[in-house]
């Protein structure tokens, strides 16, 4: 699949005084994770303009690969939540269920990180983001839908929605190397 538009929000009047606060003070020069070759959140892994992914389903799991940063996100099928012990990390722990045809994840764990750095917002810890992700039967196309929950940095929860196509094109190996060592 890859990205049909780019539409993603750019996030104005929905941040709290901290989220606009946390915005101020990022540098992308600096503070953008993809210096340290790390997808950031979900919500970046999905709006990567131009780079192609491959959704699969294995027995328990459904398994996303994208080109950018050679990622690979897996949504357990088999759990409601993490395991004890589990790490917290800039993806977070996803977790997943069908509606129907359309696929519901929902995605905690997170560590206070990078939401989008294009326009520098952040999340808290608190993070929960719920996607759905369906094909639309008479285009074809892959619709994503996500919600993103964080009081701390939005002032409600904010949903945005992304079409993206199928395409021939394969996945190349990104292959980063920090600081942008291209």
């Amino acid at each position: 699949w890859a990205m049909k538009r780019f539409a993603v929000s750019r996030y104005l009047g929905v941040l709290t005084e901290e989220g606009e606060r946390l915005r101020a003070a990022f540098d992308p020069i600096k503070d953008d994770p993809a210096i340290y070759c790390d997808p950031a959140s979900p919500v970046r892994f999905w709006v990567n303009v131009n780079e192609p992914f491959e959704i699969k389903r294995d027995e328990n799991a459904v398994v996303v690969e994208h080109q950018f940063m050679d990622s690979r996100r897996v949504i357990h099928l088999d759990a409601t939540a993490p395991p004890p012990g589990t790490p917290r990390s800039t993806m977070g722990y996803s977790t997943g269920r069908f509606d129907g045809p359309a696929l519901v994840i929902e995605t905690t764990n997170f560590v206070a990180a990078t939401l989008e750095p294009r326009y520098g917002v952040m999340h808290s810890a608190d993070l929960k983001l719920t996607e759905r992700i369906e094909v639309d039967e008479a285009t074809q196309e892959l619709k994503i839908t996500w919600t993103i929950d964080d009081p701390i940095v939005f002032k409600e929860p904010h949903t945005q929605q992304e079409i993206f196509v199928r395409t021939e094109r394969w996945r190349e190996p990104y292959d980063c190397k920090p600081g942008y060592q291209q």
